[in-house]
C-alpha cells in the first residue's frame, strides 16, 4: 500500500528507531536535515513526531533515489543478519543502502550520543566512563586473554567513542559461549534466575541442560512479564516433570522491602524512586538459605550489585557458578567483578559481550574447585 503522505525530494531514510536510529535522528535534527523513518516491524506510533513507514509503502522512484541509513543493531544478534536485511531491501528496489558501521563512520557523533544522553544507560551520565584503577584491578582477575582483551577494548571505546574502537558482539548465545560451560563440575543443576523476564532464559536453560536441571526458581516483578513467565514454566513442567520449578512475582536485591518500580518497559522494567508501581524485593540469603543452589543468573536492569550483596552468604557457602550482567551502569564493569572476588577469591572470571552497544556484557564466574582454567 502506498502512503498518501508525500516524501520530500531530499530522500533520507533511517531504517530502525532504536538506539542508533534515535541518535542519528537527534543529529539530523541538529543539522536541520530532513529524514523519515522506515522499519518492517516497528510499531506505527510516531517517533520524534514522524510516521513510521513500512519499506514497501515507499514509491518505486523514491526507493531508487533514497539514501537509507540502516540503524538496527539489536537482537537477533546473529552473524549474517545485516547481510540478509541488505538483500531484502535491495530486492524491494532500494539502491543506496548504508550499513550500520558505515553510518557510524559517516556520523561518529552518534556513538557519543548513545553513550552520554541516556539512550544506553537510560539516564544521562556525566561521570567518567573509565575508572582507570578499577579497570586495572579487574584486568588482573581474568583468566583468559580474550576477557582481558575485551576489557581493554571497552576502556578504549569509552574514552574515544570512535567507530574504530566499537566492539562487535561475539555472536554467541548469551549464557552459552562454547568455551564456558556454566554446568561444569555439576551433575545436577539447581538454578536461581534473577530477572527471568518472560521466560526466555528458562526456555534456553531447559533446551540446553534438559534433565540435569532439578530445581529452578525464577524471579520476575513486572506482572505482564511474570504472566508470560508462568505460562512458559507451565509448558516446561509438562516436558520435565522431574524439575521443581517455581516462579515468584518479586524482585531480588539486598533488602526485604517494598520498593517503587517502573513497569511496562518489557525487559527494561526496573526499580526506580520515580516508579509508578510497587514491588516486593527479597534477598537470596533469606529465600534460599536452606536450599541447594549451584547456578545463579542475574540480569535485573541495574540492581545487579544489590542482588550479589543480598546473596553474600549463599555465595560464600555454596560457591554457585554465576552469570551476571555488567552493562546496566557504567561502573558495573569494574564494581561487580571486585564484589564477586571479595566474596569468593577462588572464582575464575570470564567476560563476554553478546550484544551491540555493550549490551549483554556478561561476567561468568566459575569456582576453581569445579574447573581450573589455564591458557
Amino acid at each position: 500500500m502506498q502512503m498518501n503522505t508525500p516524501i520530500p525530494n531530499n530522500k533520507t531514510f533511517i531504517y530502525g528507531a532504536s538506539y542508533l536510529g534515535l541518535a542519528l535522528a537527534q543529529l539530523f535534527d541538529q543539522q536541520n536535515t530532513h529524514y523519515e523513518f522506515i522499519d518492517a516491524y516497528a510499531p506505527r506510533d510516531r517517533v520524534k513526531g514522524k510516521y513510521m513507514y513500512r519499506p514497501d509503502e515507499i514509491k518505486a522512484e523514491d526507493k531508487a533515489h533514497a539514501t537509507v541509513y540502516i540503524a538496527v543493531l539489536l537482537p537477533p544478534v546473529k552473524s549474517g543478519v545485516d547481510e540478509a536485511l541488505f538483500e531484502q531491501l535491495s530486492q524491494m528496489g532500494y539502491t543506496h543502502l548504508v550499513s550500520p558501521y558505515q553510518t557510524m563512520s559517516e556520523f561518529p557523533e552518534t556513538l557519543s550520543i548513545i553513550s552520554h544522553d541516556g539512550l544506553l544507560w537510560r539516564n544521562p551520565h556525566d561521570e567518567n566512563f573509565v575508572n582507570q584503577q578499577g579497570f586495572e584491578t579487574v584486568l588482573s582477575f581474568f583468566n583468559d586473554e580474550r576477557s582481558k582483551a575485551l576489557l581493554t577494548n571497552i576502556a578504549n571505546f569509552r574514552q574515544s567513542f570512535a567507530v574504530e574502537d566499537y566492539i562487535k558482539p561475539d555472536y554467541c548465545e548469551e549464557y552459552f559461549p562454547p568455551e564456558i560451560d556454566l554446568c561444569t563440575g555439576l551433575d545436577d543443576l539447581h538454578i536461581l534466575d534473577c530477572g527471568a523476564f518472560d521466560g526466555d532464559t528458562i526456555k534456553q536453560f531447559f533446551a540446553v541442560f534438559k534433565d540435569k536441571i532439578k530445581s529452578y526458581a525464577a524471579f520476575e516483578p513486572e506482572l505482564d512479564n511474570y504472566h508470560a513467565l508462568t505460562a512458559a514454566a507451565s509448558k516446561i513442567k509438562n516436558d520435565f516433570p522431574q524439575a521443581n520449578i517455581n516462579c515468584f512475582p518479586m524482585g531480588v536485591g539486598n533488602i526485604n522491602k517494598v520498593l517503587r518500580f517502573t513497569s511496562g518497559d518489557g525487559a527494561a522494567s526496573h526499580i526506580s524512586d520515580e516508579g509508578e508501581t510497587e514491588i516486593f524485593v527479597t534477598k537470596l540469603d533469606d529465600t534460599h538459605a536452606n536450599s541447594t543452589v549451584n547456578l545463579i543468573k542475574i540480569d535485573v536492569e541495574g540492581a545487579d550489585l544489590d542482588v550479589i550483596t543480598g546473596a553474600t552468604e549463599l555465595i560464600k557457602q555454596q560457591r554457585p557458578n554465576i552469570a551476571v550482567s555488567c552493562y546496566h551502569q557504567p561502573s558495573h564493569i569494574w564494581e561487580i567483578p571486585q564484589l564477586i572476588k571479595a566474596i569468593n577469591p577462588d572464582y575464575q572470571l570470564f567476560l563476554r559481550q553478546h550484544g551491540h552497544y555493550g549490551f549483554e556484557l556478561t561476567l561468568y564466574c566459575i569456582d576453581k574447585s569445579r574447573f581450573n582454567y589455564s591458557n
